[in-house]
């Protein structure tokens, strides 16, 4: 994003990702979620704390449902720090009961040779 500069950023993530990995299914302008396992979309918390630190902001918080993370531009209240993402990160309630299950969303990409990128 270049057109604007917004002072929070609020960004859902795909918490099946898990904590460690930045990872991403890359774009694809015909890509259709509800062809694919329906948990084969978007970007880890990881993911979107790269490159918000690449755009100038910092991860702040998790809301506990694990479902949006919140980034504050850097040059604001610098007294809230920031949080790293491994510790932030919460799993969203549905893939908590799916993880416990053994459902392994890489396993599956790899599987069904699906992409994703890794974000270094």
């Amino acid at each position: 994003m270049t057109a604007a500069s917004p002072r929070i950023v609020i960004l859902e993530y795909n918490s099946m990702f898990g904590p460690d990995r930045a990872v991403t299914v890359p774009y694809d302008a015909e890509f259709d979620r509800h062809r694919r396992h329906t948990l084969y979309y978007g970007a880890s918390l990881q993911a979107w704390t790269k490159l918000a630190v690449h755009k100038g902001y910092r991860l702040v918080a998790v809301e506990p449902s694990g479902i949006n993370a919140f980034f504050l531009r850097n040059d604001l209240a610098p007294h809230i720090p920031a949080c790293d993402a491994a510790t932030a990160f919460r799993v969203q309630e549905k893939h908590d009961v799916l993880l416990a299950a053994g459902e392994d969303l890489f396993a599956y990409a790899a599987r069904e040779g699906l992409p994703l990128v890794e974000i270094a």
